[in-house]
């Protein structure tokens, strides 16, 4: 209903960023639904009967109030019918109480996990949702720019023929304009750990059949849909229901404050913290204004964010990590020695191979064999081939 009015449309596309035109269609939409009018009906409403109006969206507030809604999710509803009413040039002077928007109740007791606990969340996650977890606690995105990431927008991404690999760790990832809370354009990193994730993930799509390319989004509808791009609501369900198997009560948006307390305890400037977290300052400034920074800037600040913030960011400790990095070289080196174990026992069966040819034809062309009964004869043979097999024994030790 609201999507297909023509005049809704052209309201949107006057709001600055995707995430106000998201956030402002759904209240127009749930006041719509609540009053059982289009948006056209609403602005007649109105305008025939302000104060009728006003008390249909007083009390609109106020159910949403009792459904245990957040305050500042009640005043984002009433700020988008508002800004559609002020569209149609209605102002409402009405002072509507949506609770104190500074306080968030669902937040007050909610703690951000700790990398152990992050660690056990992730174990419960599939490929799809280890993705979607990393792009917020190790990168830092909002869920609104997280579903809108192409792999162009990961330019240490490399794809030849399939071979999905990342060139550098940490990756830099870039958040476009329209999809920046500020509407700024900005770029984050993200930890090698998550890089693991994501690159096993676009392996396992591409082992699927799906042929990626830089338009591709990196996260698909579902592992087996891929047409669809991610939506907000499913990609905050998927983080749920990982939290859910894994026994962690909290929002999915605590995972970015796990990331905001990660790069705040690492001790790196406050300026790049603003900015990894795409939020105004100066960095963002220099970064807007110049449309980038010299590659030589952003390999100094991956130093930094390797050095300084991934270890606050891993989900496992450094021991743990420094474990698994060991039993990844020891199982390198015994696969190397494992194909020089084969090549060297390959080249052993083809000389073997080649005694026990020699050896037949020599039986067979001694003349005395040809007045040997066949029986005797493949008994000479087989001696042979025996002789030739306690060779390889011998060769083997």
């Amino acid at each position: 209903m609201v999507e297909s009015d023509k005049d809704v449309g052209r309201w949107i596309n006057n709001l600055n960023s995707a995430s106000t035109k998201r956030i402002y269609a759904e209240g127009l939409l749930k006041f719509a639904e609540y009053t059982q009018q289009s948006p056209k009906e609403i602005i007649q409403s109105f305008l025939s009967s302000k104060k009728q109006a006003e008390d249909a969206l007083t009390d609109f507030i106020y159910s949403l109030k009792e459904k245990d809604i957040t305050p500042k999710s009640v005043h984002n509803h009433l700020v988008a019918v508002k800004s559609w009413l002020r569209h149609n040039d209605i102002e409402i002077k009405r002072k509507i109480n949506c609770g104190n928007i500074k306080t968030s109740p669902k937040t007050e007791d909610e703690s951000v996990p700790s990398q152990e606990e992050l660690n056990r969340i992730l174990k419960y996650a599939d490929l799809r949702g280890k993705t979607a977890i990393s792009l917020i606690s190790f990168s830092g995105l909002r869920p609104s720019s997280a579903i809108s990431i192409r792999l162009k927008d990961i330019p240490d991404l490399s794809m030849v023929n399939n071979d999905i690999k990342f060139e550098k760790t940490p990756a830099q990832i870039k958040v476009r304009s329209q999809y920046s809370k500020n509407s700024k354009p900005y770029f984050t990193f993200m930890s090698s750990e998550g890089c693991e994730f994501l690159q096993e993930y676009l392996r396992y799509r591409a082992k699927l059949g799906e042929t990626l390319t830089g338009e591709s989004t990196l996260l698909s509808y579902s592992q087996k849909s891929k047409l669809h791009s991610f939506s907000r609501k499913g990609f905050s369900k998927l983080i749920k229901r990982t939290f859910e198997r894994s026994g962690y009560t909290g929002r999915p948006y605590v995972l970015r404050s796990y990331f905001d307390t990660g790069i705040l305890n690492s001790g790196i400037q406050f300026v790049y913290q603003q900015f990894f977290m795409g939020h105004s300052g100066s960095m963002e400034s220099i970064y807007t204004v110049n449309k980038n920074l010299p590659q030589s800037q952003i390999e100094e600040m991956r130093q930094l964010f390797k050095d300084k913030v991934e270890p606050k960011l891993e989900s496992i400790s450094a021991k743990s990590r420094s474990e698994v990095d060991n039993l990844k070289a020891q199982i390198e080196q015994l696969k190397e020695e494992l194909k020089q174990s084969n090549a060297k026992h390959e080249a052993t069966d083809k000389e073997v191979l080649r005694f026990m040819t020699e050896s037949k034809a020599r039986a067979e062309s001694k003349p005395v064999l040809e007045a040997m009964s066949p029986t005797t004869k493949e008994q000479i043979i087989s001696e042979l081939i025996a002789e030739a097999k306690k060779r390889i024994k011998e060769q083997q030790r």
